[in-house]
């Protein structure tokens, strides 16, 4: 669901001054990115993310399109990142000691081509993890499943375009396009 952002302002916390034009967002540092107005944790329920990401550089080791904005790891919940291999790579937690639901390192057999719009969907359903992809939000590619019940569980506010832990910070190359991105919990519209 598109949204018209005269009506609905972006609906983030901006740290720093990342650019914004029409609601994409780049130029995204250590010292420019966006968080969530609240913390995204949905507990047992079904659960939806999608983001477009639009990658110009490939990362070293990754760059993070949602994650933490605390600095402790595993505080997100769920992370979604582009990786040195040029591929999208999710992780979730439910213990916040290790990614112990969706286990790091689990990664798309898809590489990603640079100034190509990607939408990006993670959904939960009770019993299982997804990640999908898109090149136009009508064609979706399962790229992940992992078979779990367990729910993640997050424990402070998640970042857009950066990861915060251990005192690094790791930034995307490219854009994050918000009013084509939205989270729903249960199928109705939580963030957009």
């Amino acid at each position: 669901q598109d949204i018209n952002l005269e009506l609905d302002p972006l609906n983030v916390t901006v740290v720093g001054s990342p650019t914004i034009n029409n609601g994409v967002v780049s130029n995204f540092s250590s010292a420019n990115y966006l968080t969530l107005p609240n913390t995204f944790n949905p507990l047992t329920n079904n659960w939806e993310i999608v983001i477009q990401y639009t990658p110009t550089a490939i990362p070293s080791p990754y760059a993070s399109i949602f994650g933490n904005s605390s600095n402790t790891d595993w505080s997100c919940g769920v992370h979604i990142y582009h990786y040195s291999n040029n591929k999208i790579g999710l992780e979730c937690t439910s213990t916040n000691t290790s990614w112990n639901v969706v286990p790091s390192g689990t990664l798309t057999s898809s590489t990603l081509t640079m100034n190509q719009a990607y939408w990006i969907k993670v959904e939960f359903t009770g019993s299982v993890y997804n990640l999908y992809l898109s090149t136009d939000k009508k064609s979706w590619v399962k790229e992940i499943t992992v078979n779990s019940s367990t729910p993640i569980n997050a424990v402070a506010t998640q970042s857009i375009g950066i990861n915060y832990i251990q005192n690094n910070k790791y930034p995307i190359t490219g854009s994050i396009n918000l009013p084509q991105s939205y989270i729903k919990i249960n199928d109705e519209i939580w963030w957009k």
